[in-house]
């Protein structure tokens, strides 16, 4: 049988995490984690640190904050269910990243991918900005994996029944891959020039995935609603 994507998005903090692992928990079979996001300040080790208390200890985690596709290719035929968590995270880990946005003496170098951390305009030199080619790039491969997975016969077949009348209620030889995203447009109009770039690539990018996905929910205080 084919793979099956399953997306998700909605506001910050509306529940979507936990809806994509309470129902991902649900499928026996091994379980991968791909987390995007860094501990670049005691606030985010925190969350990060409540995102693992929440996992089980079947979950294999994966780290990583640019390569996404690298690993989803690497993965999606030894699990049963991908959690990737979050593309808005994923997006921002590139746009901060792009080689115009780093300082001189990093830019161009092929470090470990963690391992820099993010410049700013006073370490620069100059004011903020991203390689728009590099972003479509980042994009377009992570599409295009999703589409291979779709389309690719699924090595794991020892899916079990699921218990739940929720969105995958009859047992199949299915893996699947959830992707958790936010709505980043429904505010008001970001003030300096890359916040408004970034709006506007999560849009696209969100526009690309729900296209490409099987199942889309818009989740809201908690709440799933599906909207395709």
């Amino acid at each position: 049988m084919k793979g099956k994507i399953i997306f998700l998005t909605g506001g910050a903090r509306s529940g979507k995490s936990s809806f994509a692992l309470n129902e991902a928990s649900k499928i026996n079979g091994k379980k991968a984690y791909v987390a995007t996001a860094e501990a670049l300040d005691d606030e985010m080790k925190e969350r990060i640190e409540k995102h693992k208390e929440d996992r089980e200890s079947d979950w294999d985690l994966y780290e990583e904050p640019l390569k996404i596709s690298s690993v989803l290719s690497g993965i999606k035929d030894k699990y049963s269910v991908v959690i990737i968590d979050c593309l808005t995270i994923w997006l921002s880990n590139i746009l901060i990243r792009s080689p115009s946005t780093m300082p001189n003496k990093l830019a161009g170098k092929n470090k470990p991918a963690g391992k820099n951390k993010p410049a700013g305009p006073e370490e620069s030199g100059s004011p903020l900005r991203y390689d728009k080619q590099d972003t479509e790039k980042n994009i377009q491969e992570f599409i295009e994996e999703l589409e291979s997975f779709k389309k690719s016969s699924i090595v794991n077949r020892s899916l079990a029944s699921r218990r739940s009348s929720g969105p995958r209620a009859k047992p199949t030889g299915q893996s699947l891959i959830f992707i958790v995203s936010n709505e980043v447009g429904m505010g008001i109009v970001p003030e300096n020039e890359l916040a408004r770039e970034f709006r506007d690539w999560a849009g696209l990018l969100n526009q690309k995935v729900a296209e490409t996905a099987d199942e889309v929910y818009l989740v809201t205080a908690g709440i799933p609603l599906k909207i395709k």
